[in-house]
């Protein structure tokens, strides 16, 4: 997994690449340390070019989603297509995180 970051005023746009597996977690560490670094108001992780996405991404999702609430900073999940849409779908992250089309 790859990314690059977008900082637009209070808005840090994080877009991710490739696979978000549980492999990806030291990466994934990176991107929510920068993330808390920059302290924006909201977080937006534009996933659209993620192209699978395992239990251990999920899981990272959440990870961020408690961890930025705790430090005043919303998570939005943004543009997820495919596979990864799917598995979002099924496991009802709808209702646990604010995802956009």
């Amino acid at each position: 997994m790859d990314y690059t970051s977008i900082h637009q005023g209070h808005s840090l746009t994080i877009v991710l690449t490739g696979d978000m597996l549980a492999l990806s977690h030291e990466t994934f560490r990176q991107i929510m340390n920068e993330v808390i670094a920059v302290q924006p108001t909201e977080c937006i992780l534009d996933i659209a070019n993620v192209s699978f996405m395992d239990s251990g991404g999920l899981g990272m999702l959440l990870l961020a989603r408690d961890t930025f609430a705790a430090k005043g900073i919303a998570l939005i999940i943004r543009r997820p297509t495919g596979a990864v849409k799917r598995l979002l779908n099924l496991a009802k992250f709808d209702q646990l995180l604010k995802i956009e089309e």
